[in-house]
């Protein structure tokens, strides 16, 4: 699980949101993976040798996950 804080631009941050990436998450990318300007996550798993990556919908939240062998 991992949770995403958005910045409400005052100084404060929004409530927590958590979004499932798997068991054991390890590290985190954050970069715009499919091109349309906004930063996605990626997110390696420990447990399978997987990554998660979650795209960025564009409004400050993430898409659920898609989950790939990474070998």
């Amino acid at each position: 699980m991992s949770q995403s804080l958005r910045n409400n631009g005052d100084g404060t941050f929004a409530a927590a949101v958590n979004y499932t990436v798997g068991i054991g998450p390890e590290s985190v990318l954050a970069a715009d993976l499919d091109g349309d300007g906004d930063a996605d996550l990626a997110v390696t798993i420990h447990f399978g040798n997987m990554v998660s990556v979650l795209k960025n919908n564009g409004d400050g939240t993430f898409a659920g996950q898609a989950t790939t062998g990474s070998g």
